[in-house]
This record gives structure tokens, C-alpha cells and sequence, in this order.
């Protein structure tokens, strides 16, 4: 069975996002046992460094984009800020108003703001890279 280009263009999304989901995860561990960096401040630099690294994959890899970088980029920050917006608000509503668990929450997250990431960089961040 052969994959359609919007079927690969997915598959390199899902690449992408996990590279760079290992990436903070590797920096933040580094900034905080290596260095005298309190886990909050390595979170929040390893998150900025990643996101660096996520705006040049989707890009370059997933959406192969050569539009103006810097309205692409003002666009990314947009989706990332409605990205944190859910990943705040799902757990206030799943743990906080209906009471069940943070795993539940976090699921959740998992599946809903990738989901919303790839719709937002394909018809909006990067709109004209088809």
C-alpha cells in the first residue's frame, strides 16, 4: 500500500514531534542535574529550545515551507500559545470540574494537542506549503 503525500506529510509531523519532545526532555534533564538550574527555569529553557527546533522540522521536514520566515514564525507562536492555552485548560476541566485523575488529563492532552498542532501548522502557520 502506498502512502499518500498528506498520509507521509503526517508521519513526518509525527517524527518531528517526537525528536523534538525527546529533545526538551533531554536538555531539561541536563539543565537541571548538571547545572544548578531549579526544574521550573530548566523546563521553561529546554521548552524555548525546543520549540526553536520544532518551528525549523515542521518547516523544513514537514511542511517543506519557503514562505517568509518571520510571518511563519509570529504564526508558530500563535499555535504554540493556543497549544499551552489546551494544555492548561483540558486538566481544569478533566481534573479540576469533573474530578478524575491527572492521567486522564494528560491522555488527553497527548491526543487532543497534537491533533490541533497539525491542523493549525497545515491550514494556518503553514498555509501555503502544500
Amino acid at each position: 500500500m502506498k502512502l499518500k503525500p498528506e498520509h507521509w506529510r503526517i508521519v513526518r509531523f509525527t517524527v518531528v514531534g517526537m525528536t523534538v519532545t525527546v529533545t526538551y526532555f533531554l536538555l531539561a534533564l541536563l539543565l537541571s542535574s548538571v547545572s544548578n538550574i531549579e526544574t521550573v527555569s530548566a523546563s521553561a529553557v529546554a521548552y524555548v529550545m525546543s520549540a526553536l527546533l520544532s518551528f525549523w522540522g515542521h518547516r523544513k521536514i514537514t511542511f517543506k515551507s519557503d514562505q517568509a520566515i518571520l510571518g511563519e514564525l509570529v504564526k508558530f507562536l500563535l499555535a504554540n500559545g493556543v497549544g499551552l492555552f489546551l494544555a492548561t485548560i483540558i486538566p481544569a476541566i478533566i481534573s479540576g470540574y469533573f474530578a478524575m485523575s491527572s492521567l486522564v488529563s494528560f491522555t488527553v492532552v497527548m491526543g487532543v494537542v497534537p491533533a490541533i498542532s497539525f491542523l493549525m501548522m497545515r491550514y494556518f502557520v503553514f498555509m501555503q506549503a502544500r
